[in-house]
């Protein structure tokens, strides 16, 4: 008895939830997008896409990226969209620094795989200091939480607006760009970014970065 009560009270509980879900969808956007939203950024794959600009500021040879691998570049995203108009976006310090630490860990070891390979024998010189050592003075604790506190210090406040499918963004002091905007869409309780354009976008591209990588980009309402 006491089980099936339990299954009742999971199935009434589910359906409230479904119900509830279910109507947010006849919401106008202005009203669904209010609240707070958090996604999964998944930034591996442009990470890989950049490895010839990165490793060519480096100065390394032109087929340094095959001793490369990014394994997992993801961390969170939260935004709050408010009545008013105003929104604000921050990173979720915990998920960057477990970001960080993989990055530093896949570069540190692609650097070293780059060194010892007899073909690039010489390159560091003669030196009594091992690639381990010499890695380790350049990728210090401080040097991680520098990258961390970078990308997390500071909140960003900023304004909103919708229309037409599209999300427009901008600074408080700012005025909207009419053709600097996310490409979005609603499902039952996420928010789908599904591409970013503009001239940021257009400048980021020839710098060797692919936005295209990292989207689309679903949030889940919190």
């Amino acid at each position: 008895m006491k089980k099936l009560l339990a299954l009742v009270l999971a199935a009434v509980c589910l359906m409230s939830f479904a119900s509830c879900s279910l109507f947010d969808m006849f919401k106008p956007d202005e009203e669904r997008i209010i609240g707070k939203w958090k996604a999964e950024v998944d930034m591996t794959e442009a990470m890989s896409e950049m490895t010839d600009m990165m490793l060519g500021s480096m100065m390394l040879g032109d087929d340094a990226d095959k001793y490369f691998e990014f394994d997992s570049l993801k961390f969170d995203m939260i935004i709050e969209f408010k009545e008013d108009g105003k929104m604000t976006s921050k990173l979720d310090k915990k998920s960057v620094e477990k970001a960080v630490d993989g990055l530093i860990e896949d570069m540190k070891t692609g650097l070293k795989a780059y060194y010892e390979d007899p073909a690039n024998e010489g390159l560091l010189g003669d030196t009594d200091v091992s690639i381990d050592e010499t890695l380790d003075a350049i990728f210090t604790e401080e040097y991680a939480s520098a990258m961390v506190d970078s990308m997390t210090a500071e909140d960003h406040n900023g304004k909103y607006k919708l229309e037409g499918g599209k999300l427009y963004m901008a600074e408080e002091d700012e005025e909207f760009e009419d053709d600097d905007y996310i490409e979005y869409e609603f499902g039952v309780d996420t928010l789908v970014f599904k591409k970013a354009v503009g001239e940021d976008i257009e400048d980021a591209e020839e710098e060797g970065f692919l936005p295209e990588k990292i989207f689309p980009i679903t949030f889940k309402k919190q």
